[in-house]
């Protein structure tokens, strides 16, 4: 596969975008399109979310990948180790309490294999693992259930050094 010239996504994107293919879009909005449409150099962040309760997957899987990212589910985190060891994520967002595997097994072997995979770990029970697991978490963070959406963003952009762009919070990377 031959690599795409900004010249030619660029024109192709100009005849998508305007009504005549001969109106030059102005650089910086030119810029700013590629680097929004172009996968290879914008790569979707991939986010595993593994929770038990179908509504939270299905809220989950449809919110982020509107918002841009590439996201996978699991019902436990039997589930969760398998989708880890078939592929690269770059975000895990796990519920506490499952069955059969709950979150804090899988945290410790997703720390074991991958240390410095960023977690956030997600429950409506409080306390939800005390000192070792939150040293566990590191690097992530935990949010009680439930959260806002916006505060699901503001994590991701926290912990993925990579997140989209319209999910950056001003002074943020």
């Amino acid at each position: 596969m031959t690599p795409f010239s900004i010249t030619s996504r660029f024109t192709r994107l100009r005849t998508l975008m305007h009504d005549s293919a001969t109106t030059p879009l102005p650089a910086c909005a030119s810029d700013a399109l590629i680097a929004i449409v172009d996968p290879v150099a914008s790569p979707r962040p991939a986010i595993l979310v593994v929770d038990d309760a179908q509504e939270v997957r299905d809220v989950l899987l449809m919110m982020l990948t509107n918002t841009g990212y590439e996201v996978e589910v699991a019902v436990d985190g039997n589930s969760g180790w398998a989708a880890l060891s078939r592929r690269h994520f770059d975000l895990v967002i796990t519920d506490y309490v499952m069955p059969n595997s709950n979150g804090i097994e899988l945290l410790r072997r997703l720390r074991a294999h991958h240390p410095s995979l960023p977690v956030i770990m997600i429950s409506g029970y409080s306390p939800w693992g005390g000192t070792d697991a939150a040293l566990l978490l590191q690097p992530g963070l935990y949010l009680d259930k439930p959260f806002t959406f916006e505060t699901l963003i503001h994590a991701l952009a926290d912990l993925l050094p990579h997140a989209l762009p319209m999910m950056r919070r001003p002074g943020i990377g």
